[in-house]
């Protein structure tokens, strides 16, 4: 898959989908960047780091295009950080062609998924005896990733420039990419947590977003919260990423919240009340979402991908 993939990138863009006639689509900002994270893990779990090198020369048209700008706006900035236009992060619903949640700008889980994709490229070049010459940039994002500290809400922005203060999870995300003693991490790149305050922000999602299932995609208490997914579809869009629990963000929350509190008794206590689940919707699978308000009733697809994915890692890395 992964070389599939590559071979179909195009301006630094890793295709966000093919469509039925098997034409790729590039409208995304993040997945180029989640493509790298992939490559990353995968290399964790087979120890092929020369599969990792032969894709150095993409990986690097990648970065060079996020340097130089590509495609819908995407364009790395002086202070190292990356900006985009609208509707181009996982946040993508719209109403008659008007996004919901547009985040142009600079979105704090973007940023930290720059940050790992600078450092896990840094780490393949080296394997292959190539040059990094990038290497600036990784210090440029950890010098200004700060910036997404919002002082008032105790958490991070989700956007800057222009600033979004929306208490969203994606400020979670980043933690993904902490590195733990013990993961058996392949590469010998310089990765590290960049989130400032990582245990007050764990400790604002745990308050306002957590759920049984899931984190929330906005907080109840903040405007445009929508905590049913009913009616039809502009209903449903405009609360799509308003509110409704996204199981699959209950991943970086575990990460940041086992590696700031030393315990996992909730992460075993949330993973475990999935079990009933199990039998509610898709037959032994996770659903796609959840009604923000209680009961969280499950919505959406009755099997999401991401959900069981990110529920098998906590169980194997996490707890």
């Amino acid at each position: 898959m992964l070389s599939h993939l590559s071979s179909h990138i195009k301006k630094g863009l890793v295709p966000l989908y093919f469509d039925e006639n098997g034409t790729p689509h590039y409208n995304s900002v993040d997945t180029s960047l989640w493509f790298v994270y992939a490559l990353d893990r995968y290399i964790d779990y087979t120890g092929d780091v020369s599969f990792g090198v032969e894709l150095v020369p993409r990986l690097l048209e990648i970065i060079r295009w996020y340097v130089d700008g590509t495609d819908h706006g995407i364009k790395v900035g002086g202070d190292g950080l990356v900006s985009c236009g609208a509707r181009l992060t996982w946040m993508d619903g719209d109403v008659d062609g008007m996004p919901v949640t547009p985040r142009n700008g600079k979105p704090c889980e973007v940023n930290a998924l720059w940050h790992n994709a600078l450092c896990v490229v840094s780490a393949l070049c080296e394997e292959a005896g190539r040059d990094v010459w990038f290497g600036e940039y990784i210090d440029r994002v950890r010098e200004n990733y700060w910036k997404f500290w919002n002082d008032e809400f105790e958490c991070l922005f989700d956007v800057i420039d222009p600033h979004d203060e929306s208490p969203r999870p994606n400020q979670v995300i980043g933690f993904l990419f902490e590195l733990k003693n013990n993961h058996n991490h392949k590469l010998k790149g310089n990765q590290k947590n960049i989130i400032p305050h990582p245990k007050k922000v764990v400790e604002f999602v745990q308050r306002n977003l957590l759920t049984s299932r899931g984190l929330r995609t906005l907080a109840p208490w903040y405007r445009g919260y929508k905590g049913r997914y009913v009616g039809g579809w502009n209903d449903r869009n405009l609360a799509y990423h308003q509110g409704s629990v996204w199981t699959w963000l209950l991943g970086p929350f575990v990460r940041g919240y086992t590696g700031v509190k030393s315990t996992t008794q909730l992460p075993k206590k949330l993973l475990l009340g999935f079990l009933p689940h199990l039998e509610e919707a898709g037959i032994g699978t996770v659903s796609e979402l959840f009604d923000g308000d209680e009961p969280h009733i499950p919505r959406g697809c009755i099997s999401q991908a991401w959900s069981v994915a990110e529920l098998l890692r906590c169980c194997v890395e996490d707890v």
